[in-house]
């Protein structure tokens, strides 16, 4: 979902910035090791930052292990499973979140920790831009876990969409 969010709600800007998507055969495929192969090869003065779903984070961690020679800070948003699932029909199935939202309850400061990768976690948008401009400003490889609410995500979304429509 965030590549559809970030497509949809992106204002225009006056930096230059170049957006790269990637999508796997599933969807989540290789999120990772893609970022870390851009932020390998961009040139000494780009900023790579990369916005994963912690699905598709969790299906490539183990690309982290390319994280030893390149700078990148990788945001992975956290609504514990498949939070785009959510705004189809078939949440109102029984078996939805076992079968479709898929919970995972993970919590990445370990997958952080396994690699030696500076973390930190945030649940606001204050701390979210806190520790963008701390984790953008150091070399390396670092990661962001920001942790939202899936269904108020599904409703603010919706929210924005009314409220773009009405105008």
């Amino acid at each position: 979902m965030p590549v559809r969010e970030l497509d949809s709600f992106s204002a225009s800007h006056q930096k230059p910035l170049q957006l790269i998507a990637n999508r796997g055969a599933s969807g989540i495929d290789g999120h990772v090791s893609s970022l870390l192969g851009l932020a390998s090869a961009a040139a000494d003065c780009t900023t790579v930052a990369g916005l994963i779903g912690d699905l598709a984070f969790y299906h490539d961690m183990n690309g982290l292990l390319a994280a030893r020679d390149c700078n990148a800070t990788l945001i992975v948003i956290n609504n514990d499973g498949g939070g785009i699932f959510r705004y189809l029909p078939q949440t109102g199935l029984e078996t939805f979140e076992r079968y479709w939202s898929t919970p995972t309850g993970l919590d990445f400061r370990h997958a952080a920790a396994l690699y030696r990768l500076p973390f930190r976690r945030v649940s606001s948008a204050d701390e979210f831009e806190q520790a963008l401009n701390d984790k953008l400003a150091q070399p390396g490889v670092k990661i962001i876990e920001a942790v939202i609410d899936p269904q108020q995500s599904v409703e603010r979304h919706r929210a924005y969409w009314e409220a773009v429509c009405k105008n």
